[in-house]
């Protein structure tokens, strides 16, 4: 009897706990681990399992098997930049609940172009312990050796793939080559950022290999760049991001380190309390980059509640470390009393769910940037990718001007500007009164 009640307890546990290792998936196989990590996710969906837990080491994830979801999300691409929004999902987490995903210090180790994780519909999710990386960064970094009159000499990071065609030079990765590129040059002696044309000079000039990531080019003779410096170069278009939280909440990434992103960072958009905590956007250590994300690091789109990020680290970023905003909709239309038909203006923000059903929204005069009245949301639908109706609870104020002002989501958005101590090392006591409370503490932001 005592066996019987033993055994049934042991079950309990482990259905509590879901180990990837169950599924087939061990640590540091080389293998491509995304089927099984997904069926172990489905699993604790199915079980109801509070943990999802890796066994340390490193695990390989590759867009081969992974899913793909078409996903709309905040300043990213435009139809023209990227005519599809169907993104390619490293591990997805949709609409579960209280889940831990235990890293236990394990590197998810990413190839080619892919969005690591997204938790989509999610409430009270907990991710901590765990490192992502990307085996081959969509980022070149090449660095000046070498400048004389018609000649620069470069060596590339040895993450940073290449090869030379026709005496030009390519930057190409697994499954990708890097096209329409910006480039940064940062100087190791003053630790600053410029925007920098010495990519567009290097990939029009005459290359010749004088070893394996030293590369010669015959370059303008007024081309002088300072031996030391190093170019950052990506590809512009976001067709993919860092990591994307939608429409959730209560979620807290805790102890994560991203040590590479792809377009923008870890997007949040419209989740409702999240913590940041001790989430350290940087380069690996040990591994001599100095990029890790070719946009923001934490971008928060229509967020509502408490965002609080504390004791994060900031380095190497193309640009904001953190960037919180909502989206504000044109009106475009007044289709009756109550009823007014929007357009999302900015190229590369649209197709989401501005508005729910319930939400309190102001009218924003565009002239003067003010908020004139407040309703609640009775019904949205959407009209297209860009277009939505709109149906308040009381009429439209009659002074309204169609085609200038614009809508604005109060209930996931800030209200105002936090009231901060901006210090060298990022923002201290942060809070916004209404809406939105931000908080953040002992950020770290360099390079």
């Amino acid at each position: 009897m005592c066996f019987i009640l033993f055994a049934a307890h042991a079950g309990a546990n482990r259905i509590d706990t879901v180990y990837v290792s169950d599924f087939g998936v061990l640590p540091n196989t080389y293998e491509n681990a995304v089927t099984g990590l997904q069926e172990a996710i489905n699993a604790c969906k199915q079980t109801g399992a509070k943990v999802l837990s890796f066994p340390k080491g490193r695990y390989d994830i590759w867009p081969e098997g992974a899913i793909r979801a078409e996903y709309f999300v905040s300043n990213t691409s435009t139809e023209k930049e990227c005519p599809s929004k169907v993104k390619t999902i490293g591990l997805l987490f949709k609409e579960m609940e209280n889940l831990t995903i235990e890293g236990n210090g394990s590197t998810l180790m990413y190839h080619g172009k892919m969005i690591t994780m997204v938790l989509d519909g999610c409430k009270n999710i907990r991710v901590q312990n765990i490192s992502t990386n990307f085996q081959r960064p969509t980022a070149s970094e090449i660095q000046y050796t070498q400048a004389t009159e018609g000649e620069t000499v470069v060596t590339l990071h040895p993450d940073s793939w290449y090869e030379i065609v026709d005496g030009r030079i390519n930057l190409f990765g697994e499954g990708w080559r890097s096209n329409l590129n910006h480039c940064n040059e940062y100087d190791v002696e003053k630790k600053t950022t410029v925007y920098s044309n010495g990519w567009n000079i290097l990939s029009k000039s005459k290359a010749k290999e004088l070893s394996r990531g030293v590369i010669s080019f015959a370059t303008p003779t007024d081309f002088r760049p300072k031996a030391g410096n190093i170019l950052t170069v990506r590809d512009i278009i976001r067709d993919q991001v860092g990591m994307f939280i939608h429409e959730s909440s209560d979620v807290v990434l805790k102890d994560v380190n991203m040590h590479y992103m792809h377009g923008l960072g870890i997007v949040s958009q419209f989740v409702n309390n999240i913590a940041m905590d001790h989430v350290n956007c940087v380069p690996p250590d040990g591994s001599g980059r100095i990029l890790a994300a070719s946009a923001d690091m934490m971008h928060f789109s229509g967020c509502s509640g408490k965002i609080n990020i504390s004791d994060c680290r900031y380095e190497g970023a193309h640009d904001d470390p953190i960037n919180i905003h909502g989206t504000n909709l044109r009106i475009m239309e007044k289709l009756d009393a109550n009823t007014l038909k929007l357009r999302f203006m900015h190229g590369q923000s649209y197709g989401f769910n501005a508005f729910h059903e319930g939400d309190e929204v102001a009218f924003v005069r565009a002239k003067r940037m003010e908020r004139y009245q407040r309703s609640s949301v009775s019904e949205v639908k959407r009209i297209s990718d860009r277009e939505v109706l709109l149906r308040l609870d009381k009429p439209v104020p009659a002074d309204m001007e169609l085609g200038l002002d614009c809508i604005e989501n109060m209930t996931c958005t800030r209200s105002e500007y936090p009231l901060a101590d901006s210090t060298e090392r990022g923002f201290q006591n942060c809070s916004v009164k209404r809406y939105v409370q931000l908080c953040v503490l002992n950020a770290d932001i360099t390079k």
